[in-house]
């Protein structure tokens, strides 16, 4: 009797393991193509209030993204594409519409890099350990934000470790564009003597 009942307990103990791994191959094909969070950060998720503020923004978002390929970055750096374009993506569709972008290699044509210079965009230096040793090179990884006919904001320099506050940089460069801060001016002079010096400077800041 005794060792009927182990029989039974073995076969239903054998029938559970293979129904749990049924299960699991089910799990990995419907995930299989699931993006990872390993981060702390939520690198690829919106922001609610940055979705809502490109849903309801009165002007259409361009980005550029001005890239070196990923074989001329250094190591610690060629992720970097892949993670931004990933974000982007996520805010064009977070936007309904109201943003777009491109991405642009400024060092694969000497035209694209005069265009890049007149939209104050700037090559810059990064330092990496390659081969035991220190290497230095020059590489392009900047994103510009333009925003109707508001002058555009450049973010140059851009590297892994910017990634989780990029969201935002943006957000607060589109809130600058549409918003812009009046500069202070400080005049000493007696009261009432600068009277349309006062004036002129006003119609610039706050005196």
């Amino acid at each position: 009797m005794r060792g009927r009942r182990f029989a039974l307990g073995l076969a239903l103990l054998l029938a559970l393991q293979v129904l749990c791994a049924a299960l699991a191959v089910r799990v990995a094909r419907h995930a299989r193509g699931a993006r990872v969070e390993l981060s702390r950060f939520a690198r690829f998720e919106v922001d609610p209030a940055l979705r809502a503020r490109l849903a309801a923004s009165p002007d259409e978002v361009f980005l550029t993204l001005f890239l070196s390929p990923r074989h001329a970055l250094p190591s610690h750096m060629r992720g970097l594409e892949s993670d931004v374009l990933a974000l982007l993506e996520e805010l064009r569709s977070a936007s309904a519409g109201r943003l777009d972008f491109q991405v642009v290699d400024p060092a694969s044509d000497p035209d694209l890099e005069r265009y890049a210079a007149r939209r104050r965009v700037a090559p810059s230096r990064v330092r990496s350990i390659e081969r035991d040793g220190w290497s230095e090179r020059t590489v392009w990884a900047s994103l510009e934000i333009s925003s109707g006919a508001h002058a555009p904001a450049v973010i140059n320099g851009l590297e892994p470790q910017d990634l989780p506050r990029l969201q935002a940089l943006v957000a607060a460069h589109l809130d600058a564009m549409e918003r812009p801060l009046r500069p202070r001016i400080a005049l000493a002079a007696p009261p009432g003597s600068w009277g349309e010096l006062e004036a002129a400077l006003a119609e610039r800041g706050e005196v």
